[in-house]
């Protein structure tokens, strides 16, 4: 198949956390004599590192396009060493640029990690991409090497911030639980405390909780203030939940009786944070002039876990006294207030909803 003369071809090495940057080295670099003065004075100062091998690899690439005929140009485009957000708009900021000076519209992507794999989808949005290059090493067999190789990667562990707070700064958090409840006398609860913190850990990251909180920090720092305290509740509310109910319950009580006072204590913590969460919001919207007619969804929110505070926790007790009939029976008909409160919940959003929109339209 005959290729279209007009198509440009970029061959991008993509440098996600900036390796480059610490070097002072500014991307995006354009050209063959620009990217060999990079790959020189990378060589002269980390001659071992993988990402030597595939700017080379980018290169070689390069040339093989321009022997083939093929209108090419090298490129080389880094993010950020914060990774997360700050990559990836650094990384779409200096990709724009490359794409206006050069008027490409291929790519031909060489990159070494997992994490230099994020721009892939980035490059894709913009350029269509006529090959991927994924450099992968061969590394020596020899027990002298593979320590060597062990320490180099103990080193990038300790200095670099996105591998530190994951190798050292989630045991460093345990360790420190550990040896503060073994000072306070409560080493049973070492155990299920560390697997909270673990598990708020794997949940943040997992979700990219820290990348929304980096996010409202540069939007609005009351954002960010409110969602920390928020979770900071939580994890009190969960460790005083748990070490009350153990110290007052009976061994003799049955697991869903345990779980529903566990449930019970832990509810008002849950229910302050989402308050305090919604009530920031609620004024940060009334502190934008482009949202003040949505602070209502805020506040309506709140409202209904005042709501179903109220249900579950009566829920709850009737599940601890194991005469969950009578509770809904006798008391204030929750059945009937479940439904009134449903439907009334409904309708008011449903109104609110019709006079926002007659508000919108009258000052478009």
């Amino acid at each position: 198949m005959e290729r279209n003369k007009r198509e440009r071809t970029a061959v991008i090495y993509v440098d996600w956390d900036d390796d480059l940057g610490k070097l002072g080295i500014q991307t995006p670099l354009i050209g063959e004599e620009s990217v060999k003065s990079a790959i020189f004075k990378f060589m002269e100062y980390n001659p071992e590192d993988s990402d030597l091998n595939t700017m080379i690899a980018a290169l070689n690439i390069y040339k093989k396009l321009k022997e083939s005929g093929i209108e090419a140009e090298i490129v080389f485009i880094s993010g950020s060493s914060r990774s997360g957000l700050e990559a990836s708009l650094e990384f779409s900021r200096k990709l724009d640029a490359v794409i206006n000076e050069l008027n490409v519209n291929e790519a031909y992507v060489v990159y070494d990690s997992p994490e230099d794999a994020k721009a892939i989808p980035l490059i894709q949005s913009r350029l269509k991409i006529v090959g991927i290059k994924h450099v992968i090493v061969e590394q020596s067999r020899s027990v002298e090497e593979t320590y060597a190789l062990l320490g180099r990667y103990l080193k990038k562990i300790i200095e670099e911030p996105r591998y530190s707070r994951i190798a050292i700064g989630v045991p460093g958090v345990v360790f420190l639980l550990i040896g503060v409840l073994s000072l306070l006398g409560l080493g049973q609860y070492i155990g299920p405390i560390s697997l909270v913190v673990l598990g708020v850990f794997f949940i943040i990251r997992g979700y990219n909780i820290d990348d929304l909180f980096e996010k409202w920090w540069e939007s609005s720092p009351l954002m960010f203030v409110s969602g920390l305290i928020s979770i900071i509740i939580l994890l009190l509310g969960g460790v005083y939940s748990f070490v009350t109910v153990s110290n007052v319950m009976s061994p003799k009580e049955p697991d869903y009786v345990y779980l529903a006072s566990y449930a019970q204590a832990f509810l008002p913590f849950l229910v302050l944070s989402a308050v305090i969460f919604l009530t920031a919001r609620s004024v940060s919207k009334l502190l934008s002039s482009g949202e003040k007619y949505r602070v209502w969804h805020d506040i309506y929110k709140i409202v209904a876990v005042g709501f179903i505070y109220w249900i579950l926790n009566q829920s709850l007790y009737g599940i601890q006294k194991a005469d969950v009939i009578s509770v809904i029976s006798n008391q204030q008909n929750i059945l009937m207030d479940l439904v009134l409160g449903a439907v009334a919940l409904i309708l008011t959003y449903v109104v609110l909803s019709i006079t926002e929109k007659k508000l919108s339209l009258k000052t478009s």
